[in-house]
């Protein structure tokens, strides 16, 4: 029987994926100047005017979901007699999840022949996604949700993201960085290289001199972890001049490789800021 399969924007995902493989969607809010806003999956410039908002000074902020927005999300489906399987982004980042769990749990009384099942991905942004859209896959192919949940669970490793920021500020107002070690970082042009642990939580693994250094490394990280040279997503925050450099060192590497090009969503971007790049790609077990 075939079943919804659902992520949250979290996963920067974009509309065509979702039309594509016809992927539900979790909205997660964002808010500027007290206004609560949403994305809209890259459909229309909202994001490139976020990216303007924030470059002129405007401090946005993000809020989680309640456990009452996630019943709205999901009882619909619940009450057309489908089950759910729910992609969403790593618990560890964030108490939203725990607010889903608390949903779930609440349905399943209301619901009792209906599920929905949370496979945490253990990452964000577009990992996140890669894995919604192999799980809509693995439904068009014949999949029970259970069958594509495990897949899920044992593959969940398999996916790296890392990503390099420009504006120190970003990390130190989300308490990654001191306000000391962001001051003399950006006084010395000092770029952190940021990745994902198992466990789903954002670190800094190095620290490098430079912008250029910054996406050297990137590419460096691809060709130390990928195991598919087919395929990478890059993603941006308004620098496409960098992700362009990207896009055409791992073309000239690699010509038939298929690269997405992804923007870094409005909730993601209050984290990391402007300038934020990331190339994300399939890859040995993050360990």
């Amino acid at each position: 029987m075939s079943f919804i399969v659902m992520t949250d924007t979290n996963s920067d995902i974009i509309y065509p994926y979702v039309e594509k493989h016809d992927i539900k969607i979790i909205y997660m809010p964002y808010f500027i100047d007290g206004q609560e806003l949403f994305s809209d999956l890259g459909r229309s410039s909202c994001t490139q005017e976020f990216y303007a908002h924030m470059r002129s000074g405007i401090t946005p902020t993000t809020a989680l979901l309640t456990k009452d927005q996630y019943i709205d999300y999901f009882e619909p489906y619940l009450k057309a007699r489908q089950d759910i399987l729910f992609v969403s982004f790593s618990e560890n980042l964030s108490n939203s999840i725990e607010q889903a769990k608390m949903a779930i749990a609440e349905l399943s009384e209301t619901y009792p022949d209906n599920r929905v099942v949370l496979c945490d991905s253990h990452t964000i942004s577009f990992t996140e996604a890669m894995m919604a859209i192999k799980a809509a896959q693995l439904r068009a192919e014949g999949k029970t949700i259970d069958e594509t949940a495990k897949w899920i669970e044992d593959n969940r490793m398999c996916y790296q993201s890392w990503f390099a920021v420009d504006d120190l500020v970003y990390l130190k107002r989300g308490g990654r960085l001191s306000s000391s070690a962001a001051m003399f970082g950006t006084m010395l042009d000092i770029k952190p290289i940021l990745n994902i642990t198992p466990d789903g939580r954002i670190v800094s693994t190095m620290k490098v001199k430079g912008r250029k250094k910054a996406l050297r490394t990137l590419l460096d990280k691809f060709e130390e972890w990928s195991v598919d040279k087919s395929c990478a997503a890059i993603l941006d925050a308004d620098c496409r001049s960098d992700a362009d450099f990207l896009e055409s060192e791992l073309k000239n590497a690699y010509p038939d490789i298929q690269i997405h090009r992804i923007p870094v969503g409005p909730v993601i971007c209050t984290h990391c800021g402007p300038g934020t790049i990331a190339l994300v790609f399939p890859s040995k077990p993050r360990a």
